[in-house]
C-alpha cells in the first residue's frame, strides 16, 4: 500500500491531516504493459512506484539514470508534461513522454522502443513504395501499346507514300 498525508486545512497552523491509503493493486493494474509501450510511476527521487513489472517496485528500483526520468524530474513545471527521444543504457532509441502530477514530485513516463513505434510507418512505406512501382510499370506497358498503335498505321502510311512518290 502506498500512504499519503495531506493537511486537512490550509494555512500553517492545521492541526488536522488527512491520511489516504491506497492498495498498490489498484495501481499496478492501469499499468499493466500493453504492446510495445511501457508505462511507470515514479517518485521524487526517480524510485519506481508502479510498473507492469513487480519486480521493479519490490526491489524499488531508482531509474535516475533514464535520461526521461532525468528530464522529468528536473523540469521546473509543476505540472508539466514532455517528450523526448532518448538513448538507454542498452543503446536503442526510445521516444518517451512523462506527466508530472504535482503531487509529492511524482509523474507518469510512458516509453517506446523506437523501431516499435515506427514499424507499422516503415510497413506502410514499404507497401506505398512497392504500389508506385508497379504503378509505374503498369504505366510504362499502356504508354508501349498506345504508341505502338499509333506508330503502326504511320509506318503504313509512310511507307506507302514512299511507294506512291516512286510509282510503284
Amino acid at each position: 500500500s502506498i500512504g499519503l498525508s495531506i493537511p486537512a486545512n490550509e494555512g500553517e497552523n492545521s492541526e488536522l491531516i488527512l491520511v489516504i491509503l491506497i492498495r498498490l493493486e489498484k495501481i499496478q493494474n492501469a499499468f499493466k504493459k500493453t504492446g510495445p509501450t511501457t508505462t511507470y510511476m515514479v517518485n521524487g527521487e526517480g524510485v519506481v512506484i508502479a510498473h507492469s513489472d513487480p519486480s521493479y517496485v519490490l526491489s524499488a528500483k531508482n531509474l535516475m539514470t533514464t535520461p526521461i526520468v532525468r528530464s522529468m524530474l528536473t523540469s521546473p513545471l509543476v505540472n508539466g508534461n514532455g517528450q523526448e527521444s532518448f538513448e538507454d543504457t542498452d543503446g536503442q532509441t526510445y521516444l518517451g513522454s512523462y506527466m508530472k502530477l504535482g503531487l509529492a514530485n511524482m509523474g507518469i513516463i510512458s516509453t517506446v522502443n523506437e523501431d516499435a513505434a515506427f514499424a507499422e510507418v516503415y510497413r506502410i512505406q514499404k507497401t506505398y513504395i512497392l504500389i508506385m512501382i508497379i504503378s509505374l510499370c503498369v504505366s510504362l506497358i499502356i504508354i508501349y501499346v498506345f504508341a505502338k498503335s499509333i506508330s503502326s498505321p504511320v509506318w503504313n502510311l509512310l511507307e506507302e507514300t514512299i511507294k506512291i512518290s516512286k510509282g510503284i
